[in-house]
């Protein structure tokens, strides 16, 4: 069974019995916050990491799609920030070939933006989960507006 999605994402005709089922559940796959007003975990790898963590927290204030059950997945997004940085540092100090092959900092730099990419799909805080959030929050909006003024 593949992943389930947010009500508002569903494109088929459903029955208000259905209608109510999905809006239990979502409501029930919400969690706690708390991770946002703690202290960087302990888990963070150095110092770059956990400035990297209280930016992302101050970001993830208004996505309320985010709670304690990601903080991992945030974690890892931090971690692996963090070692991209100190790769692309290193990487910038020394020439991109060495004895005529690649510079092996290059295949570590690879590895680390393509962790960063996954945490943040798996966090929810790529840029398309933002958009699916962003455009659930609209058409929530104009549902509103719709019912509001019988449109």
């Amino acid at each position: 069974m593949g992943a389930k999605k947010p009500m508002a994402l569903h494109t088929s005709h459903h029955t208000k019995e259905e209608l109510a089922i999905m809006e239990a559940e979502n409501e029930v796959a919400k969690c706690k916050r708390t991770f946002l007003n703690d202290k960087p975990p302990k888990e963070l790898i150095d110092k770059k990491a956990r400035e990297i963590w209280r930016k992302v927290c101050v970001s993830l204030k208004n996505l309320e799609i985010i709670g304690d059950l990601d903080v991992y997945a945030i974690i890892g997004f931090c971690n692996s920030l963090s070692l991209y940085y100190k790769t692309t540092y290193e990487l910038a100090a020394q020439p991109l070939c060495v004895d005529g092959k690649a510079n092996p900092l290059i295949n570590i730099q690879i590895k680390y933006a393509s962790e960063v990419r996954a945490f943040a799909v798996k966090a929810g805080i790529s840029v398309n989960a933002r958009l699916t959030y962003a455009s659930l929050q609209v058409k929530d909006t104009d549902n509103e507006i719709n019912n509001e003024f019988g449109l």
